[in-house]
């Protein structure tokens, strides 16, 4: 049997793609890379799909069944036998438990009820898989109409931006509790000893781009246009955690390194944070910045949502209850990102509108930036000697800026800053539409 792509695997065994994914995170379902950088599975994949089913049939907890998949793998019977019997006393028991309180019932009428939900769940599950394989390879246009959606409600109902503005914190705390959940805690050590990519990715997004940031900056420096500086600077300083794992992954890229080392990079961007607004727009500007909103969104956009994912993966860890609620997420991850884009342009479309030229510069800053760090991108990943899967990576993580998470503390500056919050939103716009192309043309920059 040749090699299957992800989607492929998908199709053939009827598990999600984001199960998939997860799997692979927890070390029970390896995946090869093609030289265009595409997950790929050997010919045993299905069987190691159809040994976790049967296992997790049993209620084993993850830790249980890699240690008997493990065993599986070596062909060693009586260890799979011996990693099994446990395992199977406690089901036993509980399956005898459960048959003790159901007697009560007719067989006749116990049989039938649950044939039904049998049945039921099966078909429910195969169209959960199928809604969620579609909407996997769809996402691109899904994220796009979402933004139509959302700028075509703001401007017919402008008086629903204050309405939409305070839905921000909330779907983007589903947002980022989906996407810190994909992160594998466990293996974040692991991924911060590759410490040549590591030492890349914080070159690229601290040194590089600031760098490049300050020269693009300089047709909006002094005068009222630091009005606009201020949005600028706070946009395009904060490496993108979210979103950059979906599009890197369209391109090809190792997107599980980005996803290992998001909880480093948000460390970081909000440490440097006050460090480059005090040296890009000076000391006066930064001193009317109230820090109280900051640390308030810092708490309740970063550190809920990382606490509460890391709790999620402890318990996915011990039992099956946490696994499928880590699957359910995962298969929700692009409504919740189709639903924070679209509150996210509803709540402020009619404010771009308003100072459209006022963000004229802007615009052009963040295209300019989209174009230059592709090429920079591409320039790191040779320095650093990465190959072309992690060469992707680095192209993606110092282009994708951290919009959605800036938006709100942008939104918690003074009134006399209030331009800067437009100007992420217009970061957001131009730099979803600039990731199309990425999606396109990376893979050709960076070919095998």
């Amino acid at each position: 049997m040749s090699a299957l792509l992800i989607s492929q695997l998908s199709s053939a065994t009827g598990v999600p793609a984001t199960t998939l994914r997860f799997y692979e995170s927890e070390g029970l379902l390896p995946a090869d890379r093609a030289p265009n950088g595409y997950r790929v599975y050997d010919e045993r994949a299905q069987q190691r799909l159809a040994f976790i089913t049967a296992a997790k049939s049993l209620n084993l907890t993850l830790p249980q069944i890699k240690t008997v998949l493990r065993a599986w793998e070596n062909d060693s019977c009586a260890a799979v036998k011996s990693g099994l019997r446990p395992a199977l006393r406690e089901h036993i028991a509980r399956a005898e438990e459960s048959i003790a309180q159901l007697t009560v019932r007719p067989a006749v009428q116990l049989v039938g009820v649950d044939g039904d939900r049998t049945r039921g769940r099966v078909v429910t599950g195969s169209l959960r898989a199928s809604a969620v394989e579609w909407w996997d390879t769809h996402q691109i246009g899904l994220y796009l109409l979402a933004l139509a959606t959302g700028a075509a409600v703001g401007s017919a109902f402008p008086s629903s931006a204050s309405a939409f503005e305070h839905a921000i914190n909330p779907v983007l705390i589903v947002l980022l509790y989906a996407t810190f959940l994909a992160v594998p805690f466990a293996a974040i050590g692991r991924s911060l000893r590759d410490a040549r990519f590591t030492t890349a990715v914080v070159v690229l997004n601290f040194l590089a781009v600031p760098i490049v940031v300050f020269a693009l900056t300089r047709i909006v420096a002094g005068n009222e246009a630091v009005l606009v500086l201020v949005g600028v600077v706070l946009v395009l300083l904060a490496p993108c955690i979210d979103y950059v794992i979906v599009f890197s992954g369209l391109a090809g890229a190792a997107s599980e390194r980005l996803l290992a080392g998001a909880p480093m990079l948000m460390l970081l961007q909000i440490v440097l944070l006050p460090l480059w607004l005090w040296l890009f727009v000076g000391a006066e500007t930064v001193s009317i910045i109230d820090i109280a909103p900051f640390v308030e969104a810092f708490v309740l956009l970063i550190v809920l949502p990382l606490a509460l994912a890391a709790a999620t993966q402890w318990w996915a860890s011990r039992r099956t209850g946490g696994e499928r609620l880590m699957e359910a997420v995962a298969a929700a991850m692009v409504p919740v990102m189709m639903l924070t884009l679209a509150v996210v342009v509803a709540s402020q479309i009619d404010a771009v509108r308003s100072r459209i030229d006022q963000l004229a510069a802007a615009a052009a800053i963040f295209v300019a930036f989209l174009i230059v760090m592709a090429f920079v991108g591409v320039g790191v990943g040779r320095l650093f000697r990465q190959d072309m899967p992690a060469t992707r990576a680095l192209v993606f993580s110092g282009a994708t800026r951290n919009s959605l998470v800036v938006l709100p503390l942008a939104l918690a500056l003074p009134p006399a800053l209030s331009l800067a919050a437009v100007v992420v939103v217009t970061q957001t716009l131009v730099e979803l539409i600039g990731m199309v192309l990425y999606v396109r043309y990376v893979p050709r920059m960076v070919a095998g």
